[in-house]
């Protein structure tokens, strides 16, 4: 299956731990991970949005079949804004998948 990964720097994880858990799931499944797509927070301590913005561009083209997250908190730490983002990939045909077991 052709993934492609999220993450976004939280209080309490940050993107690379996040990317190396994803990058760790897809080789144990045996999937290919294409791309990471990643939001920091910039010097004045804002989120960027680029990341997520990209990889719904990526999701527009089928370009993959499913996007992974560490934690659905990637997406937002807001359950309701999970859920849009969720519904927003699943009606572009792209499953999500959550490495957390909490998820």
């Amino acid at each position: 299956m052709r993934v492609a990964a999220y993450v976004r720097e939280l209080p309490s994880s940050s993107a690379f731990a996040q990317s190396e858990q994803v990058r760790r799931w897809a080789t144990h499944e045996g999937h290919h991970l294409l791309a990471t797509f990643q939001d920091v927070r910039g010097p004045g301590g804002e989120s960027t949005h680029g990341g997520l913005r990209a990889l719904i561009g990526l999701t527009e083209a089928g370009g993959v079949d499913a996007v992974v997250v560490a934690t659905l908190e990637a997406f937002s730490l807001d359950v309701i804004i999970q859920e849009v983002i969720m519904e927003d990939l699943r009606r572009r045909d792209v499953q999500v998948v959550s490495v957390a077991e909490s998820d």
